[in-house]
């Protein structure tokens, strides 16, 4: 499950990059996904499951990512 949530916020981010998705779009989803996992039922699974809470989000290529919309969010709303 895990790869299946980094494989689609690659593809959010990527669609973004290439100019398809307004960068606005892929913020909308990137901050839709973290409310769902920032929810109790998402930590408590984490918990239950022994599962990395930022492991999910695939840092690498939202670091790298050249738009700064997307930048701004790494900087100010992911978890350090």
């Amino acid at each position: 499950m895990l790869l299946i949530v980094r494989a689609y916020l690659r593809e959010v981010v990527s669609i973004a990059e290439s100019g398809i998705l307004d960068s606005r779009a892929a913020i909308g989803q990137l901050e839709h996904f973290r409310r769902v996992i920032s929810s109790s039922e998402s930590i408590k699974c984490f918990v239950d499951h022994d599962i990395q809470c930022d492991c999910v989000w695939p840092r690498d290529l939202l670091t790298a990512a050249k738009d700064l919309r997307i930048q701004n969010f790494v900087k100010h709303r992911l978890p350090s």
